[in-house]
Order: C-alpha cells, then structure tokens, then sequence
C-alpha cells in the first residue's frame, strides 16, 4: 500500500481550487493521525455507533425479521441448504447472509444481538475498506479518515448498518470489488483480481445477480474509459472467474438436486431479473426517484457533494491524468447504482446504497484539497452554512420529537444546545479565517446527533414497539394447535418471538373464515381493523391493546396521540370463560 507523501511546507501545488500553498497544519494533523493511538482512538469513536445498544431494542418488521427468524429455523431443522421462515420454504435470495447469522448463533446464542453483531461487523468492515481505498488514491490519512466518517454518519448507511445484515454484506461486498480493482490498476497484481472474484461470488451469494451486476458494469464503464481491455492479464480473469464458480455454485447445485431446476429458475429470474424488469413491489415510482431520495438519505453531505461535483467539473483542466482517473472511477461508482436502479421496475430507498461511499471518498478528498488553499472559493462559505442551517433545522425538530418519546430531559437539553452550539459556530467560522475548521463540523454535528439517536432516542421508542410483549402473552395462552396470527399489518417478528407459524391475512375473507371457526385464534391487528369482523358480525374479544409505533413526517409534532388513537390489539375468538382477559394498559 502506498504511504502518505510528506508534503514540503509552503511547497505550491495545485488543487481543484487552482495554484496554493499548502499549510503548514496540514501536514501536522497528517503525523496526528499517523499514530497509532490516535487511530485506535477514532476508530472506536467509529465502532460505538454501531454497538451502543445494539441488541436492546426489539425486532424491526421489515427485513430484519427474515433474518433473524429463517437462521434460527435452519438450525432447528439442522438443514443449511433450504432456508425457511415462517416454517416455509424462503428461496428469494441465496443463503448467504443467514449462513452469517447462523455462525453467529452458534458462537453466541440465538438472539437478536448475536444478529445485530454481524452486521455491526460488516458496516465496520465496509469502513476499514474505505479507509484504505480513500488512502491509496489520495496517500492522505486526512481524506482517509474523513472518508470513512462521512460514510460512517451517512444517514441511510447508519440505519441499516443496525438493521440489514443483508444490505450490509453487499456494501461490503461491492466496496471491496471496487478496491481490488484500484489496486489491481496501480500495482498490477493478478491476485487482485483473484480477490475481486472472491467478492463477486460473496456478493452473488448474499443478493443474487445484482450483487454481482453493479461492480462488474462499475469496472466495464471505467476499463472502457481508460482503455484497458487489451492488457487484462486474462489467465488472472480465469482464476477469478473460477474463484467466483466455487463460492456460487456447491449451494446452487445442491439445491437443484434438492428441489428442482425450476427452484434456481424462480430464484435468478422471477426473483431478481423479474423485479427489474417486469414485476411491479409496492407504489409506482417514477425514473427521477432517486435525486430526492440521495439528498434525503446521504445529507447534510448530499448538499456539499453537489457543489464539489460542479467545482471538479469547472477545475477538472488544472487536474493531472491520474487525479483525473482516480475521480473518473469515483463517478462511476456513484452513477452506477443510481442509473441501474433509476430503469427498475421495483425502486426501493435502500436500492442505491452502494453509491455512498464513493460520493464520500469524493467528497473528503475535495475537502483535503480546498483545505489548502489560501483562501476558499466563493461558494464553500455558502454551502457550509446551508449545511449549518439544515443543522439548526435537525436540532429543532429533534426537540420536537424528543420532547414527546423520551423520559429524561436531561441528556435532551445537554445534547440539542451542544448541536446547536456547532452549528452556529461553523456559520460563523465558515466566512471567516477559520473556515478551514468549518469544514470538518458538519461531521462533529452529524457524530453528536447519531450518539445522541442510539443512545437516547431507540431504546425509548421500545415502549411503542410491543409486539415480543403481546407475543408473550400469546404464548401464555395459545396451545400447540391454535391459530397465531396478524391481519393487515405486517409482522413477521411474531414468528420468531412466539416460535410457531403465523397465519399472514390481508384480506378480510381470510380473516371472517378463520375467526369463524372452533379452533382458537390469537391475532395481533389495529384497532381500526376491528370493523371487518363487526361488520361481518363475527364475535371476538379484544385482550389487550399497546400503541403502536407509527411515523409520519406529517404528524412529527404530534407523534404519541396518533399511536394510541390507532393501537395495536390482541384479538381472539374465544369467550372470556375460556381465555381470561389482561388489562388493557397505556
């Protein structure tokens, strides 16, 4: 790996920004960081985000409880071919990401931390890759560090790195694609591409061909533009192509002879290429999705990055062919995701995910870069304090949403003004000298209101997520042949919090056909659903009701009276003689 250049002080050199001296505390913080201890130090700063309180907050239903719940199931059934969730056959992605889960079980026990902790480790392992990818295209530990926070407190790679073991082990995946790539480029090493194949065929089998299809069009699209297809030291590619082969398909073959042919055909075509090309999830969405969901999901930084884009572009004369090549590859990264998903039938938020990083790499090294001029261009002090003012903006309603969930108000008036403090600082300091500073508060903010979320916000929302305590007292009362089930409302972490199948209704047919038999039920449904068995005239008995956590950007001022006016019930068709009935509490 290449080590940073010691930079002459007062040496001029040319930035984005044009002719500069590079100051003299630059190249300090560069022999900062260098230590070791410093390091350490910051890397744990980095890793807290994503351990504080990880197992304490319950099941999140929407992607995690597949993977929490079919892990667990595959180890009861002693198989690691076929996963199952919900006691049934789940063959929409290859098994890798369970096979993660299911080691972690194994070492620690079967629980929702033992989950969370792999995909605690791969955000992490994503992070050190790009440091180390940041460092070998800058040779700055600067951008490296800078980089690997920006990436770290992007809001959409925050949230899922406590919550999507899947999602997780692709960004790893592609990122680390990405590298081997670069680094088969600078040093021409042919196990570099060996190493490529390895994350490819990971990759393949943790999302399917999608995994596979983004860093292979990623390293297509830039090999074109460097013309490099004629020197690709094609016995290396065999190798890797091989590598790739031996990850994917042992599982494939084993479950062809398993099932059928016409299992794989459903997993690679309806499956991925299905979503893609014809089958419609969920709303409509339209090809410019995408550009408000990046500012949204990657700010304060989208703001900067859209200016640092059109500063590159407006200096990209004044770079030399290899700051140019590096920036390229940079680019195509972050377009590629954006414009594969942008032609998607499905679209999904979460889609684009592996576009942050290179934004972030992008976005740190522009900073390097301006931090050395003499003097900044006109239009960083403005975009730093709309960035401030979107701050001051996430403080305020921070308060508004604290105020109404958390039970201590201590921390709550200790952390907001710290924030606030922050960002009225970099609004000063960003027209000022020390404008240099105000390029790294936005990230000091941004680590403040993440501390703050993980440590306060998610265990107090534990009191309006109550399904593992109705699923409790499911299991107090539910018999080994009784029906368990959810109407109208996806719950599928009921499975794993009461261990059996779960009947999943949706349409009332199948609720008025279940509720009107002899066999008991227990259904967990919202309070309005009720109506579909009043108005069919089928008795049933509400035995508990607990709010239920419900977030509408529309009613963030008024977030706790809409949970209780629409609970959550317990509801069963049972008389009371035969299934006793518990307080309905608060």
């Amino acid at each position: 790996m290449t080590r940073p250049e010691r930079v002459a002080v007062w040496r001029p050199v040319r930035t984005a920004a044009g002719p500069v001296q590079v100051e003299r505390h630059i190249v300090h913080i560069e022999d900062i960081l260098g230590r070791k201890p410093v390091a350490l130090a910051l890397a744990a700063l980095l890793a807290v985000l994503y351990l504080i309180h990880a197992g304490t907050s319950s099941i999140w239903d929407s992607n995690e409880a597949f993977y929490v719940e079919t892990p667990r199931e595959m180890m009861e059934h002693g198989t690691h071919l076929v996963p199952t969730f919900n006691y049934q056959p789940r063959l929409n992605k290859p098994p890798l990401a369970y096979w993660l889960v299911m080691i972690a079980y194994r070492l620690g026990g079967v629980s929702v931390w033992s989950q969370r902790l792999v995909i605690a480790a791969f955000a992490l392992a994503t992070l050190v890759v790009v440091w180390h990818l940041a460092f070998r295209m800058t040779a700055s530990r600067v951008v490296a560090w800078a980089a690997a926070a920006i990436t770290a407190l992007t809001p959409r790679i925050f949230v899922m790195g406590r919550r999507s073991v899947i999602d997780m082990v692709l960004l790893f995946c592609v990122t680390a694609v990405v590298y081997y790539l670069h680094a088969y480029l600078e040093e021409r090493r042919p196990r570099d591409l060996i190493w490529m194949g390895v994350c490819l065929g990971l990759g393949f089998m943790d999302k399917g061909p999608v995994a596979a299809a983004l860093p292979l069009i990623i390293a297509a699209a830039y090999l074109a533009w460097r013309r490099e297809w004629p020197r690709a030291p094609w016995g290396a590619v065999v190798l890797a192509a091989v590598a790739f082969a031996l990850i994917v398909l042992p599982w494939y073959v084993g479950l062809a002879r398993t099932l059928s042919v016409e299992t794989i055909y459903r997993l690679l075509v309806v499956e991925n290429f299905g979503r893609f090309t014809v089958e419609d999830f969920g709303p409509q969405r339209g090809p410019f999705y995408y550009l408000p969901i990046f500012m949204a999901d990657f700010a304060p930084w989208s703001l900067l990055f859209v200016a640092g884009v059109v500063a590159w572009r407006r200096h990209w004369p004044e770079l030399d062919e290899w700051d140019k090549s590096r920036l390229v590859l940079l680019l195509i990264w972050f377009a590629v995701p954006i414009l594969f998903f942008s032609l998607s039938k499905n679209k999904q938020e979460y889609y684009i995910l592996p576009s942050y990083p290179a934004a972030a790499i992008a976005l740190a090294w522009l900073g390097r870069r301006l931090a050395g001029a003499a003097r900044p261009p006109a239009w960083v002090p403005w975009v730093l304090r709309g960035v401030f003012l979107l701050g001051l903006g996430i403080v305020v309603l921070s308060y508004v949403v604290g105020r109404q969930i958390l039970d201590r108000h201590l921390l709550l008036t200790i952390t907001l003004p710290v924030m606030a403090g922050l960002m009225a600082l970099g609004w000063i300091w960003a027209g000022g000298r020390r404008w240099r500073a105000a390029l790294a508060l936005p990230i000091a903010g941004m680590y403040v209101a993440c501390l703050f979320l993980v440590y306060e916000v998610i265990p107090a929302l534990e009191k309006y997520r109550q399904v593992p305590q109705l699923a409790a007292m499911i299991n107090e009362r539910a018999r080994p042949d009784d029906y368990v089930a959810y109407f109208a409302t996806a719950l599928p972490s009921l499975c794993y919090y009461t261990r059996r199948p779960i009947l999943e209704l949706f349409y009332d047919g199948e609720i008025h056909n279940f509720f009107s038999r002899r066999q008991p039920i227990y259904c967990l449904m919202r309070k309005d659903k009720l109506a579909v068995l009043e108005q069919a005239g089928i008795p049933y008995r509400v035995l508990a009701e607990r709010p239920f956590l419900s977030i509408r950007a529309r009613s963030l001022g008024d977030m706790i009276p809409g949970m209780y006016a629409n609970p959550l019930c317990l509801v069963t068709n049972q008389p009371p003689e035969s299934a006793p009935s518990a307080p309905v509490l608060p």
